[in-house]
C-alpha cells in the first residue's frame, strides 16, 4: 500500500529549530521524552516541544558580518583603456538650410 499525503499534516521525524539556533540550548536524554530546550533570545524560557518555525531563529552555521569581512578576498578593478558604458552611434542632424529647401 502506498503512502498517503495529508496537506499541512503533522511532520514525522523532524528536528527542532532550536538545535541549529545560536540562541537555543537543547538537552536530550536517551528517551525521546527526555528533552529540555531553552531559548535565550530576550528572556530565558523553557520550551517543552519541538519547534517547527521561529521568528527569532538565527542559524549557528551562518557567519556573522565580521567573519564575512575577514574571509572576503579584496578585489581591485583592472585598469583598461576602453571607455566604460554603452557605445552610442552618433546621428547626423541636417542643418536648418537643408530642411527649408525640403519643405518648399
Amino acid at each position: 500500500m502506498g503512502r498517503v499525503y495529508v496537506k499541512n499534516g503533522t511532520p514525522l521525524g523532524t528536528t527542532s529549530l532550536c538545535r541549529s539556533c545560536s540562541y537555543g540550548h537543547s538537552i536530550e536524554g536517551y528517551l525521546e521524552s527526555e528533552l529540555i530546550q531553552v531559548c535565550n533570545y530576550g528572556q530565558t524560557m523553557t520550551i517543552s516541544f519541538r519547534v517547527k518555525t521561529c521568528s527569532n531563529h538565527y542559524d549557528k552555521g551562518r557567519p556573522s558580518w565580521l567573519e564575512m569581512q575577514r574571509l572576503a578576498i579584496p578585489l581591485e578593478p583592472k585598469k583598461t583603456l576602453k571607455p566604460v558604458g554603452f557605445l552610442v552611434k552618433e546621428v547626423e542632424e541636417k542643418s536648418t538650410d537643408e530642411c527649408d529647401e525640403c519643405n518648399d
